[in-house]
């Protein structure tokens, strides 16, 4: 089981802010930084399309929305 140090929640262990994806990259796949900065890169920009698109569905599903 990983252990990230920022916006992770209990719930949702995975890293969300660019330097948990960056340290996760350094520390559990062994990255150089050159790798590091585009692992994270992708990974925190892939996060924050999910959330838009998780946003997206809830205001649609809301009917005061």
């Amino acid at each position: 089981m990983h252990h990230f140090l920022s916006a992770a929640s209990d719930a949702d262990p995975r890293p969300h802010a660019w330097t948990d994806w960056y340290r996760f990259a350094r520390d559990q796949l062994g990255l150089g930084h050159d790798e590091r900065v585009e692992y994270a890169n992708h990974r925190f920009v892939e996060e924050q399309n999910r959330e838009s698109l998780r946003r997206r569905a809830s205001d649609r599903l809301d009917p005061r929305g």
